[in-house]
């Protein structure tokens, strides 16, 4: 999703909004996204959308990168594709070492670690 987030956006045409004839229906470069207000009306959608990192190559550093540039860590919440990309409990550990050490604060890691399900599903 880190990758597809921008084209999602450059694509979103609020209801309501007066869109010049000549870019409606069409990708908004980041200038015509900012002279719209675009972007403050798709983080108001986009940010209630929780992403797991299942998927992210068996943790695969950038990939969760750039999940960590584009997504809000309340929003980022661990998973696995296993037994698909990951086959074993040392690959699992792997995977959460990876997102331990990365270079964010520890509350983020916290969030992503287990804190967002929590909220999430109230448990």
């Amino acid at each position: 999703m880190p990758g597809l987030k921008g084209r999602l956006r450059a694509w979103f045409e609020p209801e309501g909004l007066d869109i010049p004839a000549e870019i409606k229906n069409t990708p908004k470069t980041p200038r015509e996204l900012d002279a719209l207000g675009i972007p403050q009306a798709f983080d108001a959608v986009f940010d209630k959308l929780y992403f797991d990192m299942a998927g992210s190559g068996a943790g695969w550093l950038p990939a969760i990168k750039a999940a960590l540039a584009t997504l809000r860590t309340d929003r980022i919440c661990f998973g696995t594709d296993y037994p698909h990309d990951m086959h074993t409990a040392q690959d699992i550990k792997s995977f959460i070492d990876t997102i331990k050490q990365l270079d964010t604060p520890e509350q983020d890691k916290r969030l992503m670690l287990g804190e967002n399900i929590k909220r999430l599903f109230k448990v």
